[in-house]
């Protein structure tokens, strides 16, 4: 409310939410009242601080500034981009291109799935060859699970397009 930028809040997953969307949130949240304490403001360590001139740790206004966008294929893909970039952004990246690790893929893995098993994967946090994922497991039923079917649809769709727009990597 002050206007400074928050520290941990994964806000930039949100950049490109709609304005309804956040005004039913902001609606919902206001409508349970208030509970608990006060968030107190931010305080920073010897260990934070030295993560913040190494650049480790960043207000979230900067992840914001740096991060990518999804690729945006036209609007026959708007509603499968906006799922993307809403709720698989805060694990694969603004531009869905997971880590240079690779331990969070590049959502070009859609690839490996038939639609079936894409279902599976946000339905029950399977892979393909029916091994649960652990964290996509862990996220199924709390995140996806109440994804109507042309919702998964929307997002198989857009990522197998994005896969197929994009140079392999």
């Amino acid at each position: 409310p002050d206007g400074t930028s928050l520290w941990v809040m994964p806000s930039e997953d949100y950049t490109y939410m709609s304005e309804a969307d956040v005004a039913a949130i902001v609606s919902y949240v206001r409508s349970r009242g208030a509970v608990g304490a006060e968030t107190p403001p931010p305080r920073f360590g010897a260990r934070d601080r030295l993560a913040i001139l190494k650049g480790e740790l960043e207000p979230t206004a900067m992840r914001v500034q740096e991060g990518g966008a999804s690729l945006d294929l036209g609007p026959r893909y708007d509603g499968g981009r906006y799922i993307a970039r809403t709720m698989c952004a805060g694990c694969h990246g603004l531009d869905l291109s997971g880590t240079p690790d690779a331990r969070v893929p590049n959502l070009n893995a859609v690839n490996r799935y038939a639609l079936r098993d894409f279902f599976a994967l946000l339905r029950q946090g399977h892979a393909p060859d029916d091994r649960p994922t652990p964290v996509m497991k862990a996220l199924a039923r709390p995140r996806f699970s109440e994804f109507k079917d042309y919702e998964v649809m929307a997002l198989y769709d857009y990522l197998a397009a994005r896969a197929a727009a994009l140079p392999p990597r």
